[in-house]
């Protein structure tokens, strides 16, 4: 079912990428994707609802692709982080219009403000943490201020000069020059004394959304993902079964057996290798929050 339901949303993504949000309708979606009406209330429960787990879809392959870029490399390496900025903003070329991202930035439905604005915060916090990463921890307090600074600037300046004849040409030179802006900020803003915003506001803004809506869903699967992308040969095979299995059940199970999720787990923790990873501490402390939540 979970495949059906992903394919109805990738074909979906590209239907609304081609008429724009308001003029595509639930029945052009039924003749697009071949689906009765009666299945796509089973897969959701409005058109709305079809738009989140398209938006959450395409984000969290994005940042998918994205953090990939970093595995295996230094996490200080400023390089890193401009190649980064520029997969991400290439991959927002080639995979969305311009105008429907537009379009979901102006409209009207509060679900869907929330969840752009949700994304929004998840990217900017992405820059804060790579920031830290890259200038250390003594400048952990200006990080935030300039995440920020740096994404209006990004944004402002592709507006203003972007030349579609010549995309990875500008970008990169857009990308540079506000990377090196932020390196002079850092340079100055711990003498300066100034500071804006905390990233401990912005991280309670997270969790909340995060509990209120599929976050879980969505920070599993991004997780299980990366995990994979760390495997050698050897562990592939068996471990690609354990995460499968995981995601399935964790998702399409509307009762998940908690001893089986508790089980695959601990067969996953005891290779050290793997409990080695960043994303599998991450991935065992947001199962053990979740079946405490629920």
């Amino acid at each position: 079912m979970r495949n059906n339901k992903l394919n109805v949303i990738l074909k979906s993504q590209q239907l609304f990428i081609k008429n724009g949000l308001q003029a595509t309708s639930i029945q052009d979606v039924l003749d697009h994707c071949g689906i009765s009406k009666g299945t796509f209330y089973n897969y959701f429960s409005s058109k709305t609802e079809l738009l989140i787990e398209v938006l959450h879809n395409f984000m969290s392959v994005n940042e998918l692709e994205r953090d990939a870029l970093l595995v295996g490399k230094k996490v200080d390496d400023l390089d890193i982080f401009i190649e980064q900025v520029e997969h991400s903003l290439s991959f927002n070329k080639k995979k969305v219009s311009i105008h429907l991202f537009e379009e979901m930035f102006r409209t009207a439905d509060i679900e869907l403000k929330k969840v752009f604005t949700y994304f929004r915060q998840r990217l900017i916090k992405w820059v804060a943490m790579r920031f830290i990463d890259i200038f250390g921890e003594s400048k952990q307090e200006y990080a935030l201020d300039c995440a920020i600074t740096f994404i209006g600037m990004l944004n402002t300046h592709m507006r203003f000069c972007l030349d579609k004849t010549k995309f990875a040409e500008q970008i990169h030179s857009i990308v540079l020059y506000c990377v090196n802006r932020i390196v002079e900020m850092m340079e100055v803003m711990p003498s300066k004394g100034e500071k804006l915003h905390s990233l401990e506001r912005l991280n309670k803004q997270l969790q909340t959304y995060a509990k209120k809506n599929n976050g879980f869903e969505h920070d599993l699967v991004r997780y299980i993902s990366l995990i994979k992308t760390h495997l050698n040969k050897k562990d592939i095979p068996a471990t690609t079964e354990l995460l499968d299995f995981l995601q399935e059940e964790l998702l399409t199970n509307q009762s998940p057996r908690k001893f089986l999720i508790n089980s695959t787990m601990m067969t996953l923790n005891n290779n050290q290798t793997l409990a080695s990873f960043t994303e599998m501490k991450q991935l065992t402390g947001l199962i053990a929050k979740h079946f405490k939540n629920t």
